[in-house]
């Protein structure tokens, strides 16, 4: 998947390991290897929402970005029976990051919605999987 970049920060696959945010999930390795980044020049101007999609072999995501970039809403998906839990994490512009909950066990899906802090913007989404 190719992806624009946005600013200095630019749409790089990452590899996180045992990373807890405020409201990540409490257990296991995280592992992301596919980001979704705003398109160039987004934060200069106001669109209604823009829509993403991240992907790993434990499940799969998609959503939309709105509001400026302050709210990142979708549906997390579990695709396998191997005992790891995907969810999403939004990276905001002042470097914090907030994660959705996990899901499971495969075929289980859940939406959810998460608000960046005051004064900021959502920079990047990325996918992770917890042991569950």
């Amino acid at each position: 998947m190719k992806l624009p970049k946005w600013g200095a920060l630019g749409a790089t696959a990452i590899g996180v390991s045992g990373l807890i945010a405020l409201g990540a999930p409490a257990a296991g390795a995280a592992n992301a290897t596919d980001v979704a980044t705003p398109a160039q020049g987004a934060q200069l101007r106001a669109l209604p929402c823009e829509n993403w999609t991240v992907q790993i072999p434990e499940g799969h995501a998609s959503g939309t970005w709105c509001n400026n970039y302050t709210t990142v809403s979708g549906r997390v998906t579990d695709d396998k029976a191997d005992g790891r839990c995907p969810y999403v994490r939004s990276h905001w512009s002042n470097g914090g990051v907030s994660d959705s909950a996990s899901i499971g066990p495969k075929g289980a899906s859940r939406t959810f919605t998460l608000n960046a802090p005051s004064g900021t913007t959502s920079t990047q989404v990325s996918i992770h999987y917890v042991l569950c």
